[in-house]
C-alpha cells in the first residue's frame, strides 16, 4: 500500500500528508525577505521550491530556512530550489 502521510521528526505519533509539508515549505519560503511568491511539489525523497522574487535574494537564508523545514521530518528529503528573479516593467508613454 501506498504511504500517503509523512511521520513529523520531534513527534513519533503526529503525521501529516504531503500537501501540508509543501504548504509549510512555500510559508518558510515566503518569510524571507524579497521572496514575492513561492510553489512546492513534496515527493519521497524531494521537495522541489520554485521562489520568485522581483529583486534579488539572499539565497543562502532561503535554503537554510528550508533545509529547517526538512530536518523537522522523520524521513528527511533533498530541497531542490530554483530561483526566479522577475524584472518588473517599466511603465511607458
Amino acid at each position: 500500500r501506498r504511504r500517503t502521510h509523512v511521520s513529523l521528526g520531534d513527534f513519533e505519533v503526529l503525521w501529516t500528508r504531503r500537501g501540508d509539508v509543501a504548504r509549510r515549505f512555500s510559508t518558510a519560503a515566503l518569510s524571507v525577505p524579497g521572496v514575492e511568491h513561492a510553489t512546492t511539489v513534496v515527493g519521497r525523497r524531494r521537495a522541489k521550491v520554485l521562489v520568485t522574487t522581483d529583486s534579488e535574494v539572499d539565497e543562502s537564508a532561503l535554503r537554510s530556512t528550508l533545509e529547517s523545514v526538512a530536518s523537522s521530518l522523520e524521513n528527511s528529503v533533498r530541497v531542490k530550489l530554483k530561483v526566479v528573479t522577475r524584472h518588473k516593467k517599466e511603465a511607458s508613454r
